[in-house]
């Protein structure tokens, strides 16, 4: 069965089982992003992807889970409920490089609708960094709160400095609204700064990404590369 199949597959059973439309829809879309991500980026180690039926307590669209000896194999899981929700309160920046080098941010919004397949895609990018984390190690040069300020591309900096200020802020509001300490700080470790780090660099660069191998560059930028 290739990917197509699988994807309609899934419709059918979800929308049987009485799913909201825009939940399947976002779900499939991030699946068949994963699936073609995760078969470019390791063609002969492909990770299971879960479909799960219940909304994710922390907040989760989906999720990478490293390989643990003797009780689970490394895997994604998507949440299927809740992911319109997710995708309407989540509020993206863009980041536009204008002639002369200036970068200027602004709400995504306001440059142009991020649709839900950009949405998915972009979530996609996320969980797949996580796997390279994982897969590659100290080979893979990451961002942290730290790195981001020796990157040579000013693009990188200032993405950097915003994902910084995000991760705190984000931390602050998470615990503000009664999500506990150690979920806040899942959200906003190095592993995610550096995963959500990629994750904005993409949607940046969504409209100069014209081949499988744009993409996959941009999956393994470190903080010393020239993009």
């Amino acid at each position: 069965m290739n990917l197509k199949e699988q994807v309609e597959k899934f419709r059918k059973s979800f929308t049987r089982q009485g799913f909201d439309k825009d939940d399947i829809d976002i779900a499939l879309d991030l699946f068949a992003a994963l699936a073609s991500l995760d078969q470019a980026l390791f063609p002969g180690n492909i990770a299971d992807i879960q479909l799960c039926l219940v909304s994710s307590k922390k907040k989760f669209y989906a999720q990478y889970c490293k390989p643990v000896k003797g009780r689970q194999k490394e895997h994604y899981t998507i949440f299927v409920p809740g992911q319109h929700n997710l995708w309407k309160e989540d509020s993206k920046i863009v980041f536009i490089q204008e002639k002369g080098g200036r970068v200027t941010v602004c709400p995504a919004e306001k440059h142009r609708k991020l649709t839900k397949k950009e949405f998915a895609y972009t979530t996609a990018v996320h969980e797949v960094r996580h796997r390279l984390q994982f897969q590659y190690g100290k080979r893979l040069k990451k961002f942290n709160a730290w790195t981001w300020k020796r990157a040579r591309h000013p693009l990188l900096r200032k993405l950097g400095k915003f994902v910084y200020h995000l991760n705190k802020e984000q931390r602050r509001l998470m615990i503000r609204d009664g999500l506990r300490k150690q979920f806040a700080r899942i959200h906003t470790n190095s592993k995610e700064f550096d995963s959500i780090f990629i994750e904005y660099l993409v949607l940046h660069r969504l409209p100069s990404i014209h081949s499988r191998s744009d993409l996959l560059k941009l999956m393994k930028v470190g903080p010393r590369s020239v993009i």
